[in-house]
């Protein structure tokens, strides 16, 4: 085992330094160089950088062989550089690196990690289709044959609809054994139903653990364009989205659902006032999806200047009315209703009143949407249905009376409904079915109170 000698200056020139081996040294802060240049004597340099800016990454490392005359050119971004660490390795270290892997478009990786050397930080990063980088995760030898190490994973979306960003995150503790005798790794990493490894041997002396993220995963992907395709921007869960600008033009023409959950529910709707005084119904649209939709347009018409949001969350199920009305089964108009429910299930913050507009429109893409309930338990136990007709040509509607109905029991694998004493005598729950990730509830009756 030799030292490393520092200088300086470039070109080995200046006052010198000598570097013991696995000893850390900051050679560059921002105020300037303190060393410039450095003779190797057999040994091996490396050479670690953070930037002040993450223009296409924010940290980044290699290894050098032979002797560096000039520091300053190893640097990616020059002008942006914030610090800059070498460290003193033998000859004959084991150096393990670690790459980080994920498949989710529109969101980057990060591994942090303290190696097993002291005082430095090391970081691996990868965005989806472009920049990837490695970083060290241990360094061992015949001497140290055992690390170790605590890694923090971070996965960040780049794009999103709102301020906030959306990030997974793992903690696991990785432990690495070098063996002399065969001049191979074994490694052993916890978290491993969201994080697998793969080792590749480079050489006797570099080791590669490729890790791949599976993180338990619960939001929607908006598309500019049909078909999953073009830029897009991640809406989170519990995230109230407006899908229309003031021109009444869709921000995005497709959204795609990614989660690992097994219940999930994007509600998609056009906004009218509460109580509905002035809308006209005919332009009112609701969609509850459980899986990905190729086309916005299927829902809401472009160039409509009605408002539309979008909500979604994880480990939450539709619950579809389908309306009979008891005087004539073909006069869907003269039985409707507003269901007004109260919940936190769409939210991470205090329950929110939602209110759907409920019919058996045969222009509807789907059956009305009349609340929403947790896969394992809801936090509400009633709907307040607000019943009447519409007019001949859909636009008003008549208000003739407010009921409500009560929810007994509800989650995943039940659901049990009654109608509330004041409802109408000619109104009654016929049948309640289970859809693969829905409820149905069949209710006859009529828009006037008999």
């Amino acid at each position: 085992m030799s030292n490393i000698t520092l200088y300086t200056l470039p070109d080995f020139q200046g006052e010198q330094i000598s570097l013991s081996p696995h000893e850390v040294m900051r050679v560059y802060t921002t105020e300037g160089w303190t060393y410039q240049s450095a003779q190797l004597n057999g040994n091996k340099l490396m050479f670690g950088t953070w930037y002040e800016i993450f223009s296409p990454i924010d940290y980044e490392e290699y290894f050098s062989s032979e002797d560096i005359s000039n520091f300053a050119d190893a640097l990616h971004m020059r002008s942006y550089a914030e610090s800059v660490d070498v460290i003193n390795l033998n000859a004959n270290d084991v150096i393990v690196n670690l790459d980080v892997h994920q498949d989710l478009r529109g969101f980057r990786s990060f591994v942090t990690c303290e190696p097993s050397l002291p005082g430095v930080l090391s970081r691996c990063y990868e965005n989806y289709t472009t920049d990837r980088t490695l970083c060290t995760i241990a360094i061992l030898n015949s001497e140290k044959t055992t690390a170790e190490v605590t890694v923090w994973t971070k996965t960040n979306s780049q794009h999103f609809v709102a301020e906030d960003q959306l990030t997974y995150g793992i903690v696991a503790s990785v432990i690495i054994h070098y063996s002399s005798e065969d001049n191979n790794i074994s490694v052993v990493f916890t978290e491993k139903d969201q994080l697998s490894i793969a080792i590749e041997k480079m050489d006797e002396n570099h080791f590669i653990i490729h890790t791949t993220l599976a993180p338990l995963l619960s939001h929607c992907l908006l598309h500019s364009i049909e078909d999953y395709r073009g830029d897009n921007a991640v809406l989170t869960s519990a995230q109230l989205f407006k899908m229309k600008g003031v021109e009444g033009h869709l921000k995005y023409k497709s959204m795609e659902i990614v989660t690992t959950f097994n219940c999930k529910t994007a509600w998609l709707w056009t906004d009218y006032p509460k109580g509905g005084d002035g809308y006209d119904f005919n332009q009112y649209r609701s969609y509850a999806a459980i899986s990905s939709l190729s086309s916005l347009f299927a829902v809401f018409d472009n160039d409509s200047s009605s408002d539309a949001s979008c909500i979604y969350r994880e480990e939450v199920i539709p619950v579809f009315v389908r309306l009979n009305n008891v005087d004539s089964a073909s006069d869907w108009k003269d039985f409707v209703f507003e269901s007004s429910f109260t919940t936190a299930l769409f939210t991470v913050k205090p329950a929110v009143e939602y209110t759907s507009f409920c019919s058996e429109n045969p222009a509807a893409l789907q059956e009305s949407l009349l609340c929403v309930i947790g896969e394992f338990e809801t936090d509400y136990n009633e709907c307040v249905l607000r019943y009447g007709t519409l007019s001949a040509d859909g636009s008003t509607a008549i208000w003739n009376g407010e009921t409500t109905l009560l929810i007994n029991s509800a989650s995943r694998d039940k659901l049990l409904l009654s109608l509330g004493p004041d409802a109408p005598a000619d109104w009654s729950i016929t049948s309640i079915t289970k859809g693969e990730g829905v409820w149905y509830v069949d209710l006859t009756g009529s828009g006037v109170a008999a």
